[in-house]
């Protein structure tokens, strides 16, 4: 490393010249304060100095000042050679500028000691102003007058104020705007040159005393296109040896921004094609709802007939493979009578976009009637179902489309079970919502089953090749609960391990905070083992 020692006394000077080669430093010399700042001015001047306090010319002091007041050159290190141990003259140096003291006559093994601080300290201005001079974010230090203090090579390239062009001053002059007029902080015009960006940027700093952040649209003065950029633009008052100044930072986020508009515009077009497509499917669903509808009311019209007199005809005939015969054709009437009629009330169900009239009903009242409704079917099935709903628990439905789920659920646990199989019914409050939930002993479901167990057409055991099935009960179910605004959904722990179908929907009790309940409110509703209904054919269950 290069060092600078002012030193007008031949002896002090050479004593520590030798000093400082034998240590490995490179010595330039100076016999005054006049010949010392000729120096330091030069671009390659060192970047450590020991200055004598008294020197002829200009004192060691008034060097430091001089150097300290420069802009825009790399960091020296100013070390004061003196004799001088009160408290005013080190007080004095230090406010001059200087970064070290070293007192006549000097101790060699201190004087490198603290030389190699120095060096550390140069070292780390050498790897920040290296980063600062690489960063690809412009920066540009101003006083509270405008004058630039500072800016590293991405702000000049950018700005071109460092060049003193017709945009801008030059190093330590007063910002101009590129069309004339001198700036103050009262002053701030709406041009858009750099110049008076920076003076609005530095009075509203000024004024805040804040952190401020924002974007703008710039256009670089030496940028090669006529593109204008985005910045984003941020500023901060700061103290630098005393001044009040404040700090502009640019990242260029042209790229960003031109992404986020790409992207914007993908979004858009996607948009625009997901709308374009569910017209489409919706047009394609009203016309199959149509169709539906159609088909189902011409296959109806020959069907009615059919299962009116086929029955007659089966009474009538007396050869007992005629009856065999007719048998089976009333079987597959039936069938698809019931096929017609699922298919139209889905339609029907899927068509309308109303919600459905509702009403306050007591579930357990609702599922005592459907299962005396439904008491020949358990009957011949020898199956039991226990209601295990004791008290009042409302929800609000529509009667006739809840009586439908019911049905669904009842008759197609018995008809995926074994004979004598026990389906259980019960119900629990949460807050605006009560849950539903219909378990049998039946042949269970896999993981694929549970998902699609709703699906119009799907059955769960495929193997099943009787008319007793369309495929479409559970279909219904799922549409019916969700336009009630509930939800529907199947669990199993495995084939054979029986099934577990539940379902939601909004409560109707009266002291429901809609906010939600209480945690008394919460929970099973009343429960038994024991079923005990007079309007149940079977025996009662201690299960």
């Amino acid at each position: 490393m290069r060092v600078l020692i002012a030193e007008d006394d031949p002896v002090s000077r050479l004593s520590l010249q030798a000093s400082l080669k034998k240590w490995g430093y490179e010595v330039t010399t100076a016999i005054d304060g006049n010949a010392a700042w000729e120096i330091l001015q030069k671009n390659d001047c060192p970047r450590l100095a020991i200055l004598d306090w008294e020197m002829p010319g200009l004192t060691g002091v008034e060097v430091c000042r001089r150097v300290r007041s420069s802009v825009g050159r790399d960091y020296v290190y100013i070390a004061f050679l003196t004799a001088r141990v009160l408290k005013e003259d080190i007080i004095e140096g230090f406010d001059a500028g200087a970064d070290d003291f070293i007192t006549k006559p000097f101790n060699p093994r201190e004087l490198e000691g603290r030389l190699r601080a120095a060096d550390r300290i140069l070292d780390l201005h050498a790897e920040l102003g290296a980063i600062y001079n690489a960063s690809p974010v412009a920066m540009i230090l101003l006083d509270r007058d405008c004058r630039i203090k500072n800016l590293n090579p991405t702000g000049a390239r950018l700005s071109g104020l460092s060049a003193g062009g017709s945009s801008g001053a030059a190093i330590g002059a007063s910002l101009r705007c590129a069309h004339g007029g001198p700036h103050t902080l009262e002053n701030t015009p709406a041009c858009t040159c750099w110049p008076c960006l920076l003076q609005r940027f530095v009075a509203g700093t000024q004024r805040t005393e804040k952190i401020t952040r924002e974007e703008v649209i710039l256009r670089p003065l030496n940028h090669s296109g006529s593109e204008e950029l985005c910045f984003l633009v941020s500023t901060e008052r700061l103290l630098v040896t005393g001044e009040d100044m404040v700090l502009v930072v640019l990242e260029d986020i042209s790229a960003r921004k031109k992404a986020e508009r790409s992207l914007a515009d993908l979004n858009r077009t996607l948009e625009s094609r997901v709308e374009q497509r569910s017209a489409e499917v919706y047009q394609l669903l009203r016309q199959k709802d149509g169709f539906v509808r159609r088909l189902g009311h011409d296959l109806k019209t020959p069907l009615t007939p059919l299962v009116a007199l086929l029955p007659t005809v089966e009474k009538r005939v007396q050869d007992p493979k005629a009856k065999k015969m007719l048998r089976l054709a009333i079987r597959n009437v039936e069938f698809m009578r019931g096929l017609v009629e699922k298919t139209l009330q889905l339609a029907e169900l899927n068509n309308t976009n109303t919600k459905p009239i509702t009403e306050r009903i007591d579930l357990g009242e609702e599922i005592r009637n459907v299962i005396a409704t439904l008491s020949y079917i358990l009957e011949a099935a020898a199956a039991r179902v226990i209601n295990q709903i004791t008290a009042p628990v409302w929800v609000l439905a529509n009667p006739l489309e809840l009586r439908e789920v019911f049905h669904n659920l009842i008759t197609n646990a018995i008809k995926y079970s074994e004979g004598g199989a026990t389906l259980r019914i019960a119900a629990t409050r949460n807050g605006r919502m009560v849950t539903m939930s219909f378990s049998d002993e039946g042949i269970g479901m896999t993981a694929e089953d549970t998902r699609r167990v709703f699906e119009e057409f799907y059955k769960a055991d495929p193997s099943r090749h009787d008319r007793s099935s369309t495929g479409l009960g559970l279909s219904v179910c799922r549409t019916i609960v969700e336009r009630h605004g509930g939800r529907i959904w199947a669990e199993s722990p495995g084939l054979r391990l029986g099934s577990t179908i539940s379902f939601s929907l909004p409560s109707g009790e009266p002291d429901i905070d809609r906010a939600g309940a209480t945690p008394e409110e919460t929970g099973p509703c009343p429960t038994t083992g024991t079923q005990n209904n007079p309007h149940n054919p079977f025996k009662p269950s201690n299960d």
